[in-house]
């Protein structure tokens, strides 16, 4: 019987059939790539829609946001590294009001940090102090996949609504 069993275990491994192998990598890469570029373009259609229908003037960035400035501040516009506080509201395109200053407080951080979403970073290197203004932020700028978890769903552009309160170079 030890004999047998000794056999058996010296034989070569079957080769495998090439049709049980999985799918390859790149073809997994490839179509999750083009699922993406048609959520991307689902939601710029999306925001788009949007944008007609409440008739805004706004004017699109390279970075793929929409912004208006509303009200010019003073002085020179932020840089990377100030620190500026906010008032703001954060909504989504149907309307709903997920943040705001008057219900979560002031919101303070460094441009350049990642420490807001990207889409926001960005925009505030276009504002100075006193600026009040509006931006139309796609998911990918903004929350993601994911969303925060809380109240914004995933893949939902945002809109925020500011206005830069103070900076400080420190």
């Amino acid at each position: 019987m030890a004999c047998i069993l000794l056999l058996a275990s010296c034989t070569e491994p079957t080769p495998q059939n090439p049709t049980n192998k999985l799918v390859s990598t790149d073809s997994v890469q490839q179509n999750l790539l083009l699922l993406n570029q048609a959520f991307v373009a689902l939601e710029q259609q999306e925001i788009n829609e949007y944008i007609a229908q409440h008739r805004l003037n706004v004017h699109l960035s390279e970075n793929g946001y929409w912004y208006r400035i509303d009200k010019r501040g003073t002085g020179n516009t932020l840089k990377a590294n100030q620190l500026v506080t906010i008032e703001y509201y954060l909504e989504l395109l149907d309307g709903t009001l997920c943040y705001s200053s008057e219900k979560n407080g002031i919101k303070q951080f460094r441009v350049g940090k990642f420490e807001v979403e990207k889409g926001l970073d960005d925009f505030m290197l276009l504002l100075s102090l006193g600026a009040e203004a509006t931006c139309i932020i796609p998911s990918y700028l903004a929350h993601g996949v994911v969303g925060d978890r809380n109240c914004i769903p995933p893949r939902t552009p945002i809109i925020y609504r500011i206005k830069v309160i103070s900076i400080k170079d420190n």
